[in-house]
């Protein structure tokens, strides 16, 4: 069953996904992702084979309230974070006169809301027109993820295929908790960011685009069965 939204959302919602698929293509699309064990939903994801872009969605009819949190939660998980606001939250109010006669720009709600906000976010503001379409550009680099966060989007089953596929010792009862830390010391970062990233693509999500499923890869005939065959 998919999520109930508002119209305003919905617009800005398709936007986020077209312009997503435009700077990714090979990226799966996924709605509604939890994270932070639930406490959090990333409302619009991209996943690549190795990287990890979320869109926090703010339209006309939110409240920022909880956007400060939301962002603690979402930065350390991926590669690139981005907040796709109407303008209603973007623009400056306008402007007003401090000591000795200045006049200085009054903040937007938006930046307002996310004063001391430690991670690194890129703000898209809608409606993007088409003499503004470079505002709505990739991240400028890929942050460095954190990467004991990032291995908690997995489910604790998708944590021991990481482990098996690395040959790093847990039991089918092993908890995803105790798990994480040792995956984390035991793997490189480039290892981590592929393993999560092999399995987001491959789970069913109530809305997003198809399962990719990864390849398996084929390992040529042992030279000694073609001589066991020959003699049968």
């Amino acid at each position: 069953m998919k999520h109930s939204r508002s119209s305003a959302e919905v617009e800005i919602r398709d936007a986020v996904v077209k312009r997503f698929r435009e700077l990714w293509p090979n990226a799966r699309i996924i709605h509604e992702m939890n994270v932070e064990h639930g406490s959090s939903r990333a409302d619009v994801v991209a996943v690549q084979p190795d990287r990890l872009w979320i869109c926090e969605i703010k339209s006309e009819r939110d409240k920022l309230d909880r956007l400060a949190g939301q962002i603690a939660d979402f930065g350390p998980t991926c590669h690139g974070l981005i907040v796709a606001a109407h303008e209603k939250w973007t623009k400056s109010p306008g402007m007003e006169t401090v000591k000795h006669g200045v006049i200085r720009q009054l903040p937007s709600p938006l930046t307002l809301a996310l004063a001391g906000a430690r991670r690194c976010y890129d703000i898209w503001s809608y409606p993007n027109s088409e003499s503004r379409r470079r505002d709505w550009s990739a991240p400028y680099r890929a942050e460095v993820p954190w990467y004991h966060r990032m291995l908690l989007l997995l489910w604790a089953d998708e944590l021991r295929a990481v482990a098996a596929d690395h040959r790093i010792a847990c039991t089918s009862r092993t908890p995803g908790n105790k798990l994480v830390p040792e995956l984390s010391r035991m793997m490189t970062g480039s290892e981590i960011e592929k393993a999560v990233c092999k399995h987001l693509r491959a789970r069913t999500f109530v809305e997003a685009d198809p399962p990719i499923l990864p390849e398996r890869k084929a390992f040529a005939a042992h030279p000694a069965s073609g001589r066991q065959e020959a003699l049968l």
